[in-house]
């Protein structure tokens, strides 16, 4: 996982280029509901809505970590070896989401698939910066 150091340890610099990765995809995914939107069914807009709203709210709060991240005073606590885990696999799923550009032509499901990653890795990250 890019960003680990020894043990169970990550940098802030490491949470940092997570974070904006994660953040790209994010942007990424509300751009690809918006083209979702367009002929969709009355369930479908439902979902997407849903989607889209609860993708921004992670969005401002990934917005919120990054400036804490940049500023000098942020304390990164060690993950644990599950966190780890989930860590490298929700940020593998999200940058191979973003490297392969599955998300400009993702379906809906998809779409809900890298939005749960990213929401993960959000969570993860959060928790883990005092």
């Amino acid at each position: 996982m890019r960003g680990q150091n020894e043990g169970n340890a990550v940098s802030p610099a490491g949470f940092s280029s997570i974070n904006d990765r994660t953040i790209q995809a994010k942007r990424q995914l509300l751009d690809r509901l918006d083209e979702l939107e367009i002929g969709a069914s009355e369930a479908d807009l439902f979902n997407i809505a849903r989607q889209r709203t609860s993708l921004q709210e992670d969005l401002d709060m990934q917005q919120i970590l990054r400036q804490r991240l940049l500023a000098a005073s942020v304390t990164v606590t060690p993950l644990s070896p599950t966190e780890q885990t989930q860590l490298a696999t929700r940020a593998a799923l999200v940058d191979k989401a973003i490297a392969d550009d599955s998300i400009v032509t993702a379906d809906l499901q998809l779409v809900s698939q890298i939005a749960a990653s990213a929401k993960g890795i959000g969570n993860i990250l959060h928790n883990h910066t005092t």
